[in-house]
């Protein structure tokens, strides 16, 4: 792998964190790749060898490939980390994806947007404002179908033409079961993300409750450290509340916030606190 700096056109263009990736396609033409990362100073082995360490060097090949197809077929009869989890197909996801690391990527975030989707969603639903409501379920809709959660995309795409056509009705008929749904789909995908937690490493019964004049104070902090743009003191705030137990509702406030601090949405925070 040949790591290179890219050009400030590039970072400016893309953004800070950007990356990119090209790759050869595997075949019988020699690109040459030795010359990209030896030193010049290191002078380059003989091409040529003799007759008993080409045939050294074929019989090493052998066994190894004899042990990469033996390993091959003993991971083809394992089950595969994707294939627990419900309401999702794999296999195209994996496609749409790239690779199974990629998709495993795009499961985590997608599980850490779900709560920000979730208030955005409920908000719109709450005030009436049938047209963001339209656009957020139509991002939710493609996300989901990315990562093979096609029931949950389709429910989502019902929901976004009953916003087009203006059928509120079946938005206030079907809204609630697909929030639900939502909330299970990140119940599923919590154990694949972060792992199955154990006995070990559950330490919820552990923790005191919040009360409610707790989380009053909490968000009080909250609300005048985001009015002073104050991230440190945000994140502080919310590493305090992880010690204690908090209601489904809370966390669920709490998880938005937490999505709007990774993105300097002060903003976005105060609308949060703000909503009743």
């Amino acid at each position: 792998v040949v790591f290179q700096q890219s050009s400030a056109a590039i970072s400016s263009n893309c953004g800070p964190g950007a990356f990119g990736i090209m790759y050869f396609v595997k075949s019988n033409k020699s690109y040459n790749i030795g010359s990209l990362i030896v030193d010049d100073e290191i002078e380059t082995e003989q091409v040529g060898e003799n007759e008993e360490t080409a045939s050294k060097t074929a019989a090493n090949e052998n066994r190894h490939n004899i042990l990469s197809d033996r390993i091959s077929v003993l991971k083809s009869l394992e089950p595969q980390w994707y294939e627990k989890i419900k309401n999702i197909d794999a296999s195209a996801a994996i496609e749409n994806s790239g690779s199974e690391e990629t998709f495993k990527t795009m499961l985590k975030m997608f599980y850490d947007s779900i709560p920000a989707k979730y208030a955005e969603l409920d908000s719109c639903y709450a005030s009436k404002d049938w047209e963001n409501y339209t656009i957020r379920i139509h991002a939710l809709k493609s996300s989901a179908k990315l990562i093979g959660a096609m029931e949950l995309s389709e429910n989502a795409r019902f929901l976004e033409i009953a916003g087009k056509e203006g059928n509120i009705g079946f938005i206030r008929g079907n809204h609630p079961h697909f929030m639900k749904e939502l909330m299970e789909m990140k119940e599923e995908l919590a154990a694949v993300v972060y792992g199955d937690i154990n006995e070990e490493t559950d330490t919820t019964q552990a923790k005191p409750a919040a009360d409610e004049l707790f989380m009053q104070s909490v968000y009080e902090e909250l609300h005048e450290a985001a009015e002073s743009m104050l991230c440190d003191s945000i994140e502080d705030i919310l590493e305090q509340i992880d010690k204690y137990t908090i209601s489904e509702e809370e966390m669920l406030r709490i998880d938005a916030i937490r999505e709007k601090v990774r993105e300097y949405d002060y903003d976005g925070i105060l609308e949060i606190l703000d909503r009743e």
